[in-house]
């Protein structure tokens, strides 16, 4: 009988220490934010909204002391990830590819001679 009712209580305790069921997850909650922060001559932003059905739409935004600029934005759904890129970045081209459109613009003439000078340090270190 001490057998059946420290069985009974042991039952008990395991049963009551059992995790509780996990409600099935919950959707989405909307939401917004955004930044914008200077630094050393450059700026850069971010901004991003979600629905309350997983869908995210946004943007960010680089800008570089040396007139370098890149602008990418994006949705993010059941359709999957696609970006849209604009740039004038050195050594970059207009092309579309893995869900992303590049829209390329011709670099600043401070970018230009940024580009060039890196070139010749480093033609200069591979002679």
């Amino acid at each position: 009988m001490k057998c059946i009712i420290i069985a009974i209580a042991m039952l008990i305790a395991v049963a009551s220490a059992a995790p509780a069921p996990q409600d099935p997850l919950a959707k989405p909650n909307p939401y917004s934010f955004s930044y914008s922060a200077d630094s050393l001559g450059g700026r850069s932003a971010h901004s991003e909204q979600g629905d309350g059905n997983g869908r995210v739409s946004g943007f960010y935004t680089i800008l570089g002391a040396d007139g370098r600029e890149r602008r990418v934005e994006y949705v993010a759904d059941e359709l999957g990830y696609r970006a849209t890129i604009q740039t004038n970045e050195v050594g970059t081209k207009s092309d579309s590819a893995a869900n992303a459109e590049y829209i390329v613009s011709a670099p600043t003439d401070a970018q230009m001679a940024q580009a060039n000078l890196f070139q010749k340090a480093a033609a200069a270190r591979s002679s």
